[in-house]
């Protein structure tokens, strides 16, 4: 049977990646990441990541006080130091 209806021939819960890459990249995904398991993070963890980075650039690379940090992020000052913290730690594991 020759099936052209790609929601009958894929997963169903693969079928938002299909319709957003295409039958090409698809099939492409599937040949070089196929039967491995993957976390795909939401919009709000890439935009909490992405401040992350923001406030260790800011803090630790640029040498910004804390209370200008603070204010730029609109978090407080303890704040800053936590997140700049973890960032510190995430790129000494790196």
């Amino acid at each position: 049977m020759n099936d052209n209806n790609p929601e009958r021939r894929i997963p169903e819960d693969l079928v938002p990646l299909y319709n957003i890459v295409g039958e090409e990249k698809y099939k492409l995904i599937i040949k070089e990441m196929g039967g491995v398991s993957y976390y795909i993070p939401n919009k709000d963890e890439l935009d909490i990541a992405e401040r992350d980075r923001g406030i260790f650039e800011d803090y630790i690379i640029k040498g910004m006080k804390i209370n200008s940090v603070a204010r730029k992020w609109g978090l407080s000052a303890s704040m800053i130091s936590k997140i700049a913290g973890k960032e510190r730690d995430k790129r000494k594991k790196k």
